[in-house]
């Protein structure tokens, strides 16, 4: 499932990805390659959506 999520992942399917890491690590708790790479895209999510609503809060500014 590590690998169907590294696939997703690079298909831009986040939230699937983010499933298929968690479904390896209730297999299989101590998998660390599963557990790191869950930290690391819940952290790029994170990331993401502080961007876009900086953005948003940015371009509401703007637009009034």
């Amino acid at each position: 499932m590590v690998y169907e999520g590294g696939v997703l992942e690079k298909l831009g399917r986040c939230e699937e990805a983010l499933e298929s890491y968690r479904k390896a690590l209730k297999l299989k708790p101590e998998y660390n390659e599963a557990k790191k790479a869950l930290k690391k895209l819940e952290k790029s999510n994170r990331t993401a959506q502080q961007s876009y609503k900086k953005q948003r809060i940015t371009d509401t500014q703007t637009k009034n």
